[in-house]
């Protein structure tokens, strides 16, 4: 699963966020866990070739384009990816909260904790490559900074809450763009809404990242793990967009998965 696909999903929770949070029913504890194991065992795969990068670029064994080619994937990987884990740390915080429990938060509180290590490590690794080869480092920077602009906007959507200022990036910018950020997404206007911040994400992202990713299996399990955190409660007028992002892609899910397939496509056609 590429890193495109997974912005889009931090997409389709922040704007779907409010309707689930104040739902009653428990999270699956195997999704809550495998979103958790899966998360760490990409961090460890990150940190290993990043690692492993940075000593070819310093040795000048290998020609700086060849490594770059390896470890901009995994650079886009963690810079975009960090759009999920913020979104989903913080609609799951709030879930916990509505719900006076408290046995989701820790977990994506971890995995947000382990992602800002894996964030540090790629902004090290920018910082030396830049004197071996400064424009694929000038390339990646500007994904960074898109991505963070694009999560504390995906933030706005979501209620005010306590858990959405620890995550965002520049906690007055989500509070500009919540003045207009739900609106739109009344139910008269919800379909038309979601399509045209679907556009916006792929003016932004789609042509820009790389054609394959260094962990797709790991993006997918954890990509559907999140869904199906979402299956105890509809998941309203954008029940179409999970459709297209996951029907044809989930080829790494859990067991439950086809029972969620199954699930979407009742509520997609009105079952």
């Amino acid at each position: 699963m590429r890193c495109y696909e997974l912005i889009e999903l931090s997409a389709a929770i922040a704007v779907n966020a409010e309707e689930f949070i104040q739902g009653r029913k428990r999270l699956s504890d195997a999704s809550v866990w495998e979103y958790w194991s899966v998360s760490r065992r990409r961090f460890d795969r990150w940190a290993r070739t990043l690692t492993n990068d940075l000593e070819q670029l310093r040795s000048d064994d290998e020609e700086p384009s060849l490594v770059w080619r390896r470890a901009r994937p995994v650079l886009e990987e963690i810079l975009t990816g960090e759009i999920l884990t913020r979104v989903w740390t913080a609609v799951a915080c709030a879930y916990d909260q509505h719900g006076g429990a408290s046995y989701v938060s820790p977990v994506v509180r971890s995995v947000f904790l382990g992602h800002l290590e894996a964030r540090n490590r790629a902004l090290h690794f920018m910082f030396h490559a830049q004197d071996r080869d400064p424009g694929p480092v000038l390339a990646i920077n500007r994904v960074r900074h898109r991505s963070e602009r694009w999560t504390d906007m995906l933030l706005a959507y979501l209620p005010p809450h306590d858990d959405v200022a620890t995550v965002a990036f520049n906690k007055r910018r989500v509070v500009d763009f919540a003045a207009d950020a739900r609106d739109p997404f009344q139910r008269s206007h919800a379909e038309r809404s979601w399509q045209l911040l679907r556009w916006a994400l792929r003016s932004c992202f789609g042509g820009n990242l790389s054609k394959t990713g260094r962990n797709d299996d790991l993006n997918a399990r954890i990509g559907s793990s999140v869904v199906a955190c979402f299956r105890p409660e509809p998941l309203g007028d954008t029940t179409s967009a999970f459709d297209s992002l996951w029907m044809e892609r989930l080829e790494y899910t859990m067991e439950d998965a086809d029972t969620l397939i199954e699930e979407l496509l009742a509520e997609a056609c009105g079952v």
